[in-house]
C-alpha cells in the first residue's frame, strides 16, 4: 500500500504529522487485536461476547495453522467451518507471539469475522451465519 503525500498541498506544514499518523494506523495498529473489527464495522456486545466466550469453552479447535501460516486452502477451510459452525476455534501453530495475532487478524478481515478472544496460540472466532438463522 503506498498512499503519495506530495500532493497535498493545502496541508503541507502537516507532512511529518500526517506520516506518524499513518504509520500509527496502518503499520502499528493493525498488531492490535480488535482495530480490523472496528474498521469493519462488525459489532458484537459485551454480553454476545461473553456468552460466546463461555460457548468455546468446550470446543476443540477445528482449523489448524502450521508451518506454512495462512494460506488460500487454510483460509477455504476457515470459512466452511464459519458456515457451518459460526463459532470456532483456530489453533495457530510454529509463529511467534507476533506473528500470530497478525495471522489472526488477517484471517478475520479476510472472512469479515469477529475475532472473540485470542489466548497462547488458539484463536476464537465468530461469523453471524444468516442463512442458518432463517
Amino acid at each position: 500500500m503506498s498512499i503519495n503525500l506530495a500532493y497535498d498541498t493545502e496541508f503541507h506544514y502537516l507532512f511529518p504529522a500526517k506520516r506518524a499518523i499513518i504509520y500509527h494506523f496502518i503499520i502499528q495498529a493493525p498488531k492490535l487485536l480488535n482495530y480490523w473489527s472496528v474498521l469493519r464495522n462488525i459489532t458484537v456486545d459485551a454480553s454476545l461476547k461473553k456468552s460466546l466466550k463461555a460457548q468455546a469453552h468446550h470446543l476443540k479447535p477445528v482449523v489448524l495453522l502450521g508451518a506454512k501460516g495462512l494460506t488460500e486452502a487454510v483460509t477455504a477451510e476457515t470459512n466452511i467451518a464459519l458456515l457451518s459452525h459460526e463459532l470456532i476455534k483456530v489453533k495457530i501453530n510454529g509463529a511467534e507471539k507476533e506473528d500470530r495475532i497478525i495471522m489472526a487478524d488477517e484471517l478475520c478481515q479476510q472472512l469479515h469475522a469477529e475475532l472473540i478472544q485470542m489466548i497462547g496460540n488458539t484463536v476464537i472466532m465468530y461469523r453471524k451465519n444468516e442463512e442458518k438463522h432463517k
